[in-house]
């Protein structure tokens, strides 16, 4: 069990240094699906590999260093660590304003829209809660984008024991961060998928399995969201939406090359990550028959739409599955060491050494 952890946290850094090496490149032609990608035999010079992560990733890594500085789920400490990362960024010229100025300087990349919006706003409320409150009476967020579920994976680690106390914690985060009910419900589905890995009693948990905890978590989330104030109507079609990409996730090809949902132009919308995360996790070969665990991660960032994150949550998947014994390693990097849980001061609460770290502190308080 604790092998799967910390593969869980550690493939979120490794997917996303893997797919940040081809963020932005022109990707050869893939194989139709369900072929995964096979790398060509002359691979030339390899690829540089940076330590920096990529946007989301860093946010991710926020809600790990929270979870180590709280010990629990608080909304207003979670708030606070990406305020702190993004003044990090801004400071350190990596990251556009949050408000964009009048004159246009260099592209820099910018966070997420309801992101950017959620972390201007916040200081202005007496109380986590009161801004939440507020949150959720605005317009739903279009289109929904994947960072969410990244920032799920802490907290499906953290919780993983604890179905309730994981649900309310990745949908104050979600509906913190981008209104509406598709992103919370897609981030506790992944959530619940996390956990379940983990906590499996098989060598590795088989698709019936990680379906069954996966509707069972939206399940026990729908009536939660509506309590909070949320349109059951709305909540009814996001979930609707989600059964179609789960379903999808088990034929032979995910239809993500289909106009309404295309992999290549949406890129970095949530149900296109999410389908694709599904379908590589359920279409991975064994082992022995070409590749494993690696191969479906290597599809994933060579398919083209947002290879870092797609690379996170594949291998976030594979390292809670198989263990993080089952995860590549990159040619000469090691993993991120953990760093103390202290209120960083020359480096950013978005260093993925904090998801290391948290790996090694639930681990720790285990029995």
């Amino acid at each position: 069990m604790a092998e799967r952890l910390q593969g869980a946290l550690l493939g979120l850094w490794l997917g996303d240094l893997l797919g940040s090496a081809l963020a932005g490149k022109t990707f050869p032609p893939v194989p139709e699906f369900p072929t995964l990608y096979t790398k060509p035999q002359a691979l030339g010079p390899p690829r540089p590999y940076s330590r920096e992560p990529s946007l989301a990733l860093g946010f991710a890594a926020c809600a790990a260093y929270a979870f180590l500085n709280s010990r629990q789920f608080h909304l207003g400490n979670l708030l606070g660590a990406y305020r702190q990362h993004a003044a990090f960024l801004l400071y350190a010229g990596k990251l556009a304003p949050l408000s964009p100025p009048e004159e246009e300087g260099p592209a820099l990349p910018s966070l997420e829209p309801a992101l950017a919006r959620a972390l201007e706003a916040f200081p202005r409320f007496h109380s986590p809660e009161a801004f939440l409150e507020q949150s959720l009476r605005g317009p739903a967020t279009s289109p929904v984008l994947d960072g969410v579920l990244l920032r799920s994976v802490p907290a499906a680690c953290f919780f993983y024991e604890d179905s309730l106390a994981r649900v309310q914690a990745v949908a104050k985060e979600a509906l913190a961060t981008q209104t509406g009910p598709l992103g919370a419900l897609a981030g506790i589905a992944l959530a619940a998928l996390v956990a379940q890995c983990i906590l499996s009693a098989h060598a590795y948990a088989p698709a019936a399995e990680l379906l069954e905890a996966m509707q069972r978590d939206m399940a026990q989330a729908a009536p939660l969201l509506a309590h909070m104030g949320l349109n059951p109507a709305a909540i009814g079609q996001a979930l609707s939406l989600l059964d179609e990409d789960m379903a999808y996730a088990q034929k032979d090809s995910p239809n993500l090359y289909a106009p309404a949902l295309n992999l290549r132009l949406h890129a970095g919308q949530l149900r296109v990550s999410f389908r694709l995360a599904l379908w590589e996790l359920f279409h991975a070969p064994e082992a022995s028959a070409g590749g494993g665990p690696a191969c479906i991660i290597e599809d994933a960032v060579h398919r083209g739409g947002s290879p870092p994150t797609q690379g996170a949550l594949v291998a976030a998947l594979c390292g809670a599955r198989w263990g993080k014994g089952c995860l590549p390693a990159p040619p000469g990097l090691s993993p991120p060491s953990p760093l103390p849980p202290k209120p960083p001061q020359r480096h950013s609460c978005g260093d993925a050494s904090f998801l290391v770290a948290l790996g090694e502190a639930v681990v720790a308080k285990r029995p």
